[in-house]
């Protein structure tokens, strides 16, 4: 082990040694160092105590890091250590600090999952929006301008949906901050304001009913599948798409002149039960939609059977054509 005032010249002119590794240390800042490989790989350390026992920090490699910045470094690691501090621990700490999309992940399963019925539209979001920009990236590494550039991004081809993702993200952050996790010192939702929505007061008149009416008609089947009876129920009982779409047979009672349709509790967003009146009308849409499924039990089941998701549905494809 030498010691020497390192420069440019003589880490360009070092040779390789036969096997091993050479190392050099550095006369200007103490413990820092060059190792040089039997391969010709150079790397800055810097070597010190901490805990009462040797630590060596690997800074980086040469030349990919300069001389004047890897001294920097190690000058900045000696003041970290001045204050009780451990850079060699500080950096393992760091590659060992959750991804945003491992966080995200942990969010749904432990939290979103057990207190919200709607956490597929979470899930829905996050890998839409969140997950293809910062999957990949520590989170704790995410900054506020960073988040402001996703929102601004979402908010410029839909603002309502930027607010949702927005909402969702600080909630995911402070879940991450309540829970403890050591990288994670911020949120970086903080600061960011919501665009102002304007609220819903729109309503079809009824020429337009008449006209969504001949439309629906009109439809042809997607995949040889009729959705009609589906946009029939929606338009004649004005309950969401998606508590049509996991709708149930036995969820439906029929009386003197017409039906009830009773939503049991967590089947739709409220804590109770709600029930829906099936007028002659709504009930032979419902009719034809269990005479075309053959589902034992399900009124719009998935493709393969079972409850469809109202996320990933094809419904869609039926309203953009409708």
């Amino acid at each position: 082990m030498t010691h020497k005032r390192l420069t440019s010249r003589f880490i360009d002119s070092t040779k390789p040694p036969k096997s091993g590794r050479a190392v050099y240390l550095d006369s200007v800042v103490h413990g820092f160092g060059l190792r040089v490989t039997s391969t010709g790989h150079k790397s800055w350390f810097l070597a010190y105590r901490a805990g009462g026992r040797m630590r060596r920090w690997t800074i980086g490699s040469y030349p990919a890091l300069s001389l004047a910045a890897a001294r920097d470094k190690a000058s900045a690691g000696l003041h970290e250590i001045a204050q009780g501090g451990d850079p060699a621990a500080s950096k393992a700490d760091s590659h060992r600090a959750p991804t945003f999309k491992q966080i995200a992940d942990a969010y749904l399963e432990r939290w979103a999952k057990p207190n919200k019925r709607t956490w597929r539209k979470d899930q829905a979001i996050i890998y839409r929006e969140l997950v293809p920009r910062f999957g990949s990236r520590k989170a704790a590494s995410i900054q506020r301008g960073e988040m402001r550039e996703a929102y601004d991004a979402v908010s410029a081809r839909a603002p309502v949906a930027a607010n949702r993702m927005l909402e969702i993200a600080k909630k995911l952050w402070n879940w991450a901050l309540e829970v403890d996790y050591p990288s994670i010192t911020a949120n970086p939702c903080t600061g960011i304001k919501k665009a102002a929505e304007r609220k819903g007061d729109r309503w079809l008149r009824p020429s337009e009913i008449a006209e969504v009416w001949t439309a629906i008609e009109g439809l042809t089947p997607i995949k040889g599948r009729d959705w009609r009876p589906f946009f029939r129920l929606c338009l004649l009982t004005g309950q969401h798409p998606g508590e049509i779409l996991t709708m149930r047979r036995d969820q439906v009672e029929l009386s003197d002149g017409g039906a009830w349709w009773v939503m049991p509790e967590g089947h739709h967003k409220a804590d109770w039960s709600h029930g829906v009146y099936l007028s002659p009308l709504a009930l032979e849409a419902f009719q034809a939609a269990c005479a075309a499924s053959h589902h034992p039990v399900y009124v719009f089941p998935a493709r393969g059977g079972g409850k469809s998701d109202p996320e990933n549905s094809p419904w869609r494809k039926a309203l953009e054509a409708l």
